[in-house]
């Protein structure tokens, strides 16, 4: 388990942020050809409310696994914040049909 300060163990569960940017942090050097990785970058960055770096991240985890629908998901939710309806329009449009080619094989 990574160590927290007294102030980080005091967050309300389940999140402690800095603990959780360590995690995504160590996934992203551990295993940059993964696109859960990349993914949890992404969700540390939704957390803090950086939504651009957020898109950028769950960009590259959708680029290394095109099937990889929690990136998908996020990569809407973070164009969501952002009120770009028309990007998460074609994000989701995308997920919908990687999810049908994926029944149809």
């Amino acid at each position: 388990m990574l160590p927290c300060t007294e102030e980080d163990a005091a967050m309300p569960p389940p999140i402690c942020l800095p603990c959780f940017f360590c995690v995504a942090r160590r996934l992203a050097e551990g295993h940059p050809d993964k696109a859960v990785s990349w993914f949890a970058v992404g969700c540390y960055y939704m957390c803090t409310q950086q939504y651009e770096a957020a898109r950028r991240h769950f960009g590259k985890a959708t680029t290394l696994d095109r099937r990889f629908v929690p990136a998908w998901i996020g990569f809407g939710h973070a164009f969501a914040a952002q009120d770009e309806s028309d990007q998460v329009r074609g994000v989701s449009q995308r997920r919908v049909r990687l999810c049908k080619d994926e029944r149809q094989e």
